[in-house]
């Protein structure tokens, strides 16, 4: 079974890099080290990413080498990148939101991770749900831990779904 198709939004991204232990930061990780979701991403949502990055304040607190450069790199790899057909704007109506909602579609359908409300409000878009990082990881802890017990029965374990 393919794992789950997931934008995150930009603010969960630095979040993630900001801070490491936080849900974003840990979704993360788990992208990196246990390949539970694949990340979705667009060529606009990969240049909000490095704008965002590249702020000054966010720069002082990374440091200002070549680690954020090689961060925005590094998504571009482990990430799927897709070219959404769908203007932003024909998708929900705000713009900015809309990147997430549209890169989702292009992907197929999936989730889009944010903390903003009003994109957290969206329904009604086929084949897309949007969730608090926080609600993500317990979905992911939930099937990890679903997995272990499965395992200790000597059953075959299966993949959670969202």
């Amino acid at each position: 079974m393919k794992p789950p198709r997931v934008v995150f939004d930009v603010a969960v991204v630095v979040e993630a890099v900001l801070e490491p232990g936080s849900a974003p930061g840990q979704l993360l990780r788990d992208l990196i080290e246990r390949r539970e979701f694949e990340l979705v991403l667009s060529p606009a949502i990969l240049g909000q990413i490095e704008r965002a990055l590249a702020d000054e304040e966010v720069r002082a607190e990374l440091g200002a080498d070549d680690r954020i450069d090689r961060f925005v790199a590094a998504l571009g790899v482990v990430g799927v990148i897709v070219e959404p057909e769908v203007e932003a704007a024909q998708v929900g109506g705000n713009r900015d939101n809309d990147r997430y909602l549209a890169a989702a579609l292009a992907a197929g359908g999936g989730l889009v991770v944010s903390r903003d409300p009003e994109l957290l409000a969206v329904a009604g878009v086929p084949g897309v749900e949007v969730l608090a990082p926080e609600r993500l990881f317990e979905l992911l802890e939930a099937g990890r831990s679903s997995t272990v017990s499965e395992r200790g029965r000597g059953n075959n374990p299966r993949p959670a779904t969202f």
